[in-house]
Order: structure tokens, then C-alpha cells, then sequence
């Protein structure tokens, strides 16, 4: 008997029996891995150990979807679409994770047509709680819903993008969190109507949301029943709304009423009285109306960021517009205000216009809802 144990122990000593590694370990050799992809495989080899051995512990499935990220970040992607294919027959009740994951992977490959299918295949499974982090409060739902969404939309399908927008029901157990996803919802769905091109469907489809109060909701709506309907109706639209939820959309008729008169002052003024908007919701719509209004537009905020008032909603505007014929007068300006309050405004304009030429060199061409050429045929406008 003493001989056996002997030969036992020398057998562990010795290395003889594999000790599988613990989930922290194997947490913690993943993060490394990130750094040093070559460990990768070896990382790989442990997680399936761990995960034959203890199949049921309830770390394997995000251990194995994790291994599947490790794998799409070192751009191998062959062997992340096997995890995440394993990982919906070996965990079919974390069908929605795997779905995910594939996901992001044809998304990483460019294949948007894929990526697609599976984030619809996501969105269609039971949900579970995606504890990204300490403060995450969403589910895989919200998320699949999401990047269905961007994938349809930079693929060039937003009524299919706007569907998904439409069909996506918010859910989290945090109530702060919820009203954010809601009103995430609600201006996804602004946006993406306005962007199909129809002013009348999309004036139709923003109507009942109003009464949430939304900055982004009030002026796509604007925007649209300016075009559509005239201004008198969409004035008496406004006025029925709630106190309370009343201001976002007068403010926003009142820029399409100053663009639909042709008065670049009048929309520059209106913008002063609303301010950029939660979101910059304003500081868009007044951006996208004086482009529309042509070279009058530039000759105003040009005028104007050259005069004695040093207004910031001003020099906001300009970079929202991102016209270059802006760039010299504000670089001037930033010459002589560097330091102070203003200065910090011409720099963050500047940036904007940066970033927008930047989007526009990857944008798709003007969609129709937003053609400079496009007037409204209001039937009270001053």
C-alpha cells in the first residue's frame, strides 16, 4: 500500500495528472493574452480543458465567448467563428451571446450582410443581462437590437434600420437607465425616418413622440412638417402639444419658419433664442437649414464671427455647418481669443469641422430628407 501512494505521488509530483486551471486563472491569462496574441492558442487549449471537465459551471459559457472575442481582436477570425458556432450548440440557453459574437466578427470581416443575419438571430433569442461592467444595466437584447441597427444603416438599408428601431422594446432594471434607452429609441427613429426621404410619413411618425419632450424628436419633426404640410399646420400641431413638451417643438418651427422666408439672419437669430439642443439636436437642424440657404448663410456667420458680440451659439454653428470658407475667419479669431471662454468655443468648432469633413469623405451621397435644394411650400411663412 505505502509503495502505491509512493508511486501516486511521484506520478503528481512528476506532472502525471493535468490540474485543470481555475476560471480566474484562466480570466486573468486571457487579459494577458490580449497583449501578446501568440499565448493565444495556449490560453485556448486551457479554456476548452477547463470547459470539458466542468461544463456545467456557470463561467463556461462567457469563458468561451470571451475566447471567441480574444480570437476576432487577434483578427483569427476562422477560429472565432468556430467558438462562437461551438458555443451555441454546446450553450444553446447563451444562443444570443454566441449570435453576438459572430456578429461582430462578419462585422470585422466587412461582411455587413452576414454581421445582419446573426444580430437578428441575436435579437430573436432569449435575453440575459450583458454585465459588461459595474454599471451595466442591459441585456443582450438591447444590444443585438442596436448593433442591428448601425449594421443595417451602414449598409445602406435604414427602412430595414428603422424597422429594427420601431421593433425593439428597451428593457433594463435600472429606470434611469431605461428613460436613456428609450429616448435612444426615440431619436434612432427620427433620425432614420428623416433619412428615407418621405417629409410626410416621417412628420406622420414623429407626431405621437412628441409628447416625450425629445430635442432630436421636435426637430426632425419640424424639419418634416415644414416640408410637407406648411407651417400654419404644423404651428397648430405644436400649440396642442403639453406645456411642458411644448417649447422643443415651437423652437424648432421657428428655424424652419426663418429658412422657409430665406432669411439666414432670422434662422442664426431663432438658434440663439433655442441653443444647441440636448444632443446638439438644434445646432443640426440650424446647420442643415442655412446650408440649404446657400452662400447668404456663409456671408451671415462669416459677417457675424468677424463683429464685436463674440457669441459662442454662433461660433458653434459655424463648425456644425463645416463650411471652409468659415475656417479663415475662425482661425483668426482663435488668434486673438486663445485664452479665454470664446477661444475654447473657436477651437471646439474648428474640431467639429474637422470631424465633419472627415464623416463626409465616408458618407453616402445627401440623403433626400436633407437636400439643400428641397423647400418647404409653407402657406403663412413671412
Amino acid at each position: 500500500m505505502a509503495s502505491r501512494i509512493g508511486i501516486i505521488l511521484a506520478c503528481l509530483a512528476a506532472g502525471g495528472v493535468a490540474q485543470t486551471p481555475d476560471p480566474a486563472s484562466l480570466w486573468d491569462a486571457m487579459e494577458k493574452a490580449s497583449q501578446d496574441p501568440g499565448r493565444l492558442a495556449s490560453v485556448a487549449a486551457d479554456v476548452r480543458a477547463f470547459i470539458d471537465a466542468h461544463p456545467r459551471h456557470e463561467q463556461a459559457p462567457m469563458l468561451f465567448g470571451s475566447l471567441g472575442e480574444r480570437w476576432r481582436a487577434a483578427r483569427r477570425f476562422e477560429a472565432a467563428h468556430a467558438v462562437f458556432e461551438e458555443m451555441a450548440r454546446r450553450f444553446p440557453a447563451h444562443l444570443a451571446f454566441a449570435r453576438l459574437g459572430a456578429g461582430d466578427v462578419h462585422r470585422a470581416q466587412g461582411d455587413l450582410a452576414k454581421a445582419i443575419v446573426a444580430y437578428e438571430a441575436a435579437a430573436s433569442a432569449d435575453s440575459h443581462a450583458t454585465h459588461r461592467s459595474i454599471m451595466d444595466a442591459g441585456d443582450t437584447r438591447n444590444l443585438a437590437f442596436l448593433k442591428l441597427i448601425d449594421a443595417c444603416e451602414a449598409h445602406g438599408e435604414n427602412a430595414r434600420a428603422l424597422a429594427a428601431a420601431e421593433r425593439w422594446v428597451p428593457y433594463s432594471w435600472c429606470g434611469t437607465c431605461l428613460m436613456g434607452k428609450e429616448r435612444q429609441r426615440r431619436s434612432l427613429i427620427a433620425r432614420l425616418s428623416a433619412s428615407l426621404g418621405d417629409p410626410a410619413a416621417t412628420a406622420t411618425r414623429l407626431a405621437p413622440l412628441l409628447s416625450h419632450g425629445d430635442h432630436e424628436v421636435a426637430a426632425r419633426w419640424a424639419e418634416a412638417v415644414g416640408r410637407s404640410r406648411g407651417l400654419e399646420d404644423a404651428l397648430r400641431l405644436a400649440a396642442s402639444l403639453p406645456e411642458g413638451v411644448r417649447e422643443p417643438a415651437t423652437g424648432a418651427l421657428d428655424l424652419v419658419a426663418a429658412w422657409a422666408a430665406s432669411d439666414a439672419a432670422r434662422v442664426v437669430d431663432a438658434f440663439r433664442k433655442t441653443g444647441p439642443g440636448d444632443g446638439d439636436a438644434f445646432a443640426s437642424l440650424a446647420a442643415r437649414l442655412l446650408r440649404g440657404l446657400g452662400d447668404p448663410a456663409i456671408v451671415e456667420l462669416k459677417r457675424r464671427i468677424e463683429g464685436p458680440d463674440e457669441d459662442c451659439d454662433v461660433i458653434l454653428l459655424a463648425g456644425e455647418i463645416a463650411d471652409e470658407r468659415l475656417r479663415a475667419p475662425l482661425e483668426a479669431l482663435f488668434a486673438l481669443k486663445a485664452r479665454d471662454r470664446l477661444g475654447h468655443a473657436v477651437r471646439d468648432a474648428l474640431q467639429r469641422m474637422d470631424a465633419a469633413r472627415a464623416k463626409e469623405k465616408d458618407a453616402p451621397a445627401t440623403r433626400p430628407s436633407e437636400d439643400p435644394e428641397s423647400r418647404p411650400t409653407p402657406k403663412g411663412a413671412k
